[in-house]
């Protein structure tokens, strides 16, 4: 599954707007000033029966970014700027003029078509996001079943195939067979396992409902437990911890933390070098710990350095078959924590994952 979910490219909305309260009077009569400052400029280059138009973009894009009484308002402050800079006897305004009605009428139709206009494509694009949100969402289920349902039957195969031998030939087999089936069987219970953990784990990232519990952490202890449940996968022996002496307590989530580590460890274990070792680093700097995580396998794609983050994405580097969310979780869960991850590629070869996370007193958290 190197990708199930492609991205569709967003529709054209209406970046802002529209703008109301004492803001949007403001902004309209702003582009009304600046139009009169234009018209006052152009004065000698126009007649003055066209100094009007200088004002139809000011009301044009009053209408796209202002509500209906702002709009309003910059309509009655063109006609007094007209009046008052074009109209004799100049700068000085005369209500009574004739000619105010019917420009107020022109700019008032012009605005209110506008606005009505631009309200409609405001619902139209909203419209148009949520489907795009619902079928994104239908995407994601089928992709979600289709990845699930072939990673979950490759274990559950193994484990009763496993199961099928030890009840119908027990009798005939030596001890080594038999603990080369009942490891078989752990390992592939082991995967399941992960692949449900992994899966509840993006659930409660979806669905809003991670709960921290912080406290102080020490970043080796939370290393060295992750080095121990990734054992069967990754054997300590591979693994190089390169620790600063004088890294400091966080205060964050250790079970999250784990949970990250753990992934990104078994991430190198399925695209890692098989003699290669996985080096984490980690050390203070600038108020923040830095840990990178460096292997030494072929490297991630340079255009999929971003998308790895990307749920169900796995870029398309040969490895085995996965749910293409172990990453994803890191990311949720660095960020949950306050910190950043990113990847990119060694000078030298291999992909390193490195996070950031912020020193926080218990106080500050």
């Amino acid at each position: 599954m190197s990708e199930i979910v492609a991205r569709k490219p967003q529709r054209f909305r209406l970046p802002v707007g529209p703008a109301s309260g004492p803001l949007a009077v403001c902004l309209s009569l702003l582009l009304i000033g600046i139009a009169g400052l234009g018209a006052l400029m152009m004065r000698n280059a126009m007649p003055a029966g066209d100094s009007v138009l200088v004002f139809v973009p000011a009301i044009l894009v009053n209408a796209l970014i202002c509500d209906l009484p702002a709009l309003i308002i910059g309509c009655i402050g063109s006609v007094v700027s007209y009046n008052v800079l074009f109209l004799p006897p100049l700068y000085k305004f005369t209500p009574g003029d004739p000619k105010n009605a019917p420009v107020l009428l022109v700019f008032a139709l012009v605005a209110v078509t506008v606005s009505y206009i631009a309200g409609r494509m405001r619902k139209e694009a909203d419209k148009a996001c949520e489907l795009d949100k619902i079928a994104e969402r239908e995407r994601l289920q089928v992709a979600l079943l289709a990845s699930v349902s072939h990673d979950l039957r490759t274990p559950l195969a193994s484990i009763l195939g496993c199961a099928s031998v030890l009840k119908l030939c027990r009798p005939g087999l030596d001890e080594a067979s038999l603990i080369s089936l009942i490891d078989t069987i752990q390992d592939e219970a082991n995967s399941l396992n992960r692949l449900i953990g992994n899966l509840l784990d993006m659930t409660r990232l979806e669905a809003g409902a991670l709960q921290l519990r912080t406290g102080p952490t020490d970043l080796a202890d939370i290393l060295g437990s992750a080095v121990r449940r990734v054992e069967s996968i990754l054997p300590a022996s591979k693994i190089r911890l390169d620790l600063a002496p004088d890294l400091p307590d966080l205060h964050l989530d250790p079970v999250l933390l784990e949970q990250v580590f753990f992934n990104l460890f078994d991430n190198a274990a399925k695209y890692a070098a098989s003699r290669a070792p996985v080096r984490v680093t980690a050390w203070p700097a600038g108020g923040q710990v830095h840990i990178t995580f460096a292997d030494a396998g072929g490297g991630l794609p340079s255009g999929e350095l971003e998308r790895v983050f990307d749920k169900f994405h796995r870029a398309a580097t040969g490895g085995p078959p996965g749910t293409g969310l172990g990453l994803p979780i890191c990311r949720g869960f660095v960020e949950a924590l306050g910190g950043k991850i990113k990847a990119a590629n060694q000078p030298s070869g291999g992909a390193i994952f490195t996070i950031t996370l912020p020193v926080l007193t218990a106080a500050a958290a």
